[in-house]
C-alpha cells in the first residue's frame, strides 16, 4: 500500500504536503479530496479520518 496523501492541491496546506513529498522525492499515491463539494465529510473520508479535514496521509494504516 505505502503512502497516500489526500489533499486538494489548491488549498496552501495541500500544497506545501504534496510540496514536501515531491521535494523529499517521496513514493507516494495522491487521492484528490474537493474541499468545495465537501469530498473531506463523506462517509468514506470521515472512516479514514474522523476530523473531516484535509489534507491528510495514511502510511499503512496510520494516518496524520
Amino acid at each position: 500500500m505505502g503512502l497516500t496523501i489526500y489533499a486538494f492541491p489548491p488549498s496552501p496546506r495541500s500544497f506545501k504536503v504534496l510540496w514536501t513529498a515531491h521535494y523529499l522525492e517521496l513514493d507516494h499515491e495522491f487521492v484528490r479530496v474537493d474541499l468545495r463539494k465537501g469530498d473531506q465529510r463523506t462517509p468514506q473520508s470521515l472512516t479514514r479520518n474522523p476530523n473531516g479535514r484535509a489534507p491528510f496521509i495514511d502510511d499503512d494504516g496510520y494516518v496524520l
